[in-house]
């Protein structure tokens, strides 16, 4: 999901208010996230509002940016950018409104409930709605390419209004040109790929922001200064410094590692080399976290995970999302220290996990009874090196995850724990791939994994 919205949060961090009405709640309530007839009165009430009465001087400022922009970024204005100032309530509406319509009935509730089962989300608070307060407190305006519509935030203080369009403002301008709204379109399994995309995306406009804040001349040492910061950490608000790890590191990655990439395209080729990047933008975040990878423009493996036969009785396939070497990163450091998460996660090549819920559910929630079966494929390597290295981090999370469970004994599985009475959560390997399987019957565990490693590389 905040792949999805990455575009709606610009570098500035404003403060956010404690009172929250119905347009800060928003569209797409509902608890299965569906968006609702009075949702829909809702999004055409706020989007009637844009342009409405006489021009507000922060849109004669965007309109003046949008004239700087063409210039700082060279990138043409092929139509007039439709603007609108609005309210943080109405942003925020507006956002959760963007959400509720890539996200169909319980969706949202799903990803988040597979987020929780493999344990990258180890966290009391609600998946959607602690994303939501994170992506609220960090907006600032944003660029919807579904519409081509540039949402402006009415409260914006005089230092921050320059640079919040600027970068807003080369969203549109990239969109006329690339269609970046290919790269924000929800696609379920294709979360590692679309948050690569957009790590082009965020980091073209935030070098773009830096030029227009600058200068040319001042650009690559502003630049430098910039992503000093951005690696030194973030700050900026109540709701980042507390948010859960993978949530935290998966919004600011774009900025981050965007930037990176982006200002070094810049410095080998101008902006036409960063046109480039958008034309044909990295496959995984395993080509942004390792350049020559990215220069060798090494793919991803495409893996899949059915439903085994001996859990078909009893489960079915709820969602299934790929989270790429950032993503297993991520979740070794919840419990294992930074440096060996990211030697364990380096040998990525490609990875799927299944969601798995009991037959005939009809809506998920965050207490819905689940499994999970994450199979990961390293690369190729002498004695399966990269593959027996991510296996021994994993047995590591496992114990970590699970300090008060007990060993259980499987045929074919190097670990696994007894988490319930009835269930075991485990870690196998065949060849190059490793699968980790949460919430599986101990007494069909082993034919489970058998099942899932069958045909694997």
């Amino acid at each position: 999901m905040v792949a999805l919205c990455a575009a709606a949060c610009s570098p500035t961090v404003p403060t956010v208010r404690d009172d929250r009405s119905r347009l800060a709640r928003g569209a797409g309530s509902d608890p299965r996230g569906a968006t609702t007839e009075s949702d829909a009165g809702l999004i055409a009430a706020i989007d009637a509002t844009v342009d409405a009465g006489p021009r507000d001087p922060l849109l004669a400022l965007a309109d003046e940016i949008t004239e700087r922009m063409v210039a700082v970024r060279q990138l043409p204005r092929r139509t007039a950018i439709s603007s609108g100032l609005l309210s943080r309530e109405q942003i925020i509406a507006r956002l959760r409104a963007r959400v509720a319509e890539e996200y169909r009935g319980d969706e949202l509730q799903r990803e988040g409930l597979l987020y929780r089962t493999v344990g990258l989300w180890n966290d009391p608070r609600d998946y959607a709605e602690t994303s939501f307060a994170l992506l609220e407190e960090q907006v600032a305006g944003f660029y919807d390419p579904t519409r081509k519509q540039l949402y402006v935030a009415g409260w914006l203080s005089p230092f921050s209004q320059g640079p919040t369009l600027a970068h807003e403002i080369t969203h549109a301008l990239q969109d006329q040109s690339f269609d970046i709204a290919r790269f924000t379109r929800h696609e379920q399994g294709a979360g590692d790929r679309q948050l690569a995309a957009m790590t082009v995306v965020e980091g073209d406009a935030t070098l773009a922001t830096v030029a227009f804040s600058s200068g040319q001349r001042a650009l690559l040492a502003d630049t430098r200064r910039v992503q000093a910061s951005l690696d030194s950490g973030v700050g900026g608000g109540e709701q980042i410094a507390s948010a859960p790890l993978v949530l935290r590191e998966t919004l600011v990655f774009p900025y981050r590692e965007g930037l990176r990439l982006c200002a070094s395209a810049y410095q080998s080729g101008g902006w036409r080399a960063v046109d480039a990047l958008l034309r044909e933008p990295p496959q995984s975040t395993e080509q942004l976290l390792h350049s020559e990878k990215l220069a060798a423009r090494e793919a991803p493996e495409v893996v899949s995970v059915a439903l085994p036969p001996s859990l078909a009785t009893t489960h079915e396939a709820a969602y299934h999302e790929t989270f790429g070497e950032l993503g297993v990163r991520l979740w070794l450091q919840t419990y294992l220290p930074p440096e060996t998460s990211a030697d364990a996660a380096a040998g990525w090549g490609g990875d799927s996990a299944l969601l798995l819920v009991p037959r005939g559910t009809t809506t998920v929630t965050g207490r819905t009874p689940a499994a999970s079966l994450w199979v990961i494929t390293m690369d190729a390597s002498p004695f399966q090196g990269e593959a027996l290295a991510l296996e021994r981090a994993v047995v590591g999370l496992l114990r970590l995850r699970y300090p008060r469970a007990t060993r259980a004994r499987l045929d074919g599985v190097t670990h696994a724990l007894r988490t319930s009475r009835t269930t075991v959560s485990l870690v196998a390997h065949r060849g190059r791939t490793v699968l980790v399987a949460e919430g599986i019957a101990a007494d069909r565990a082993a034919q489970v994994v058998r099942e899932a490693l069958a045909n694997v590389p």
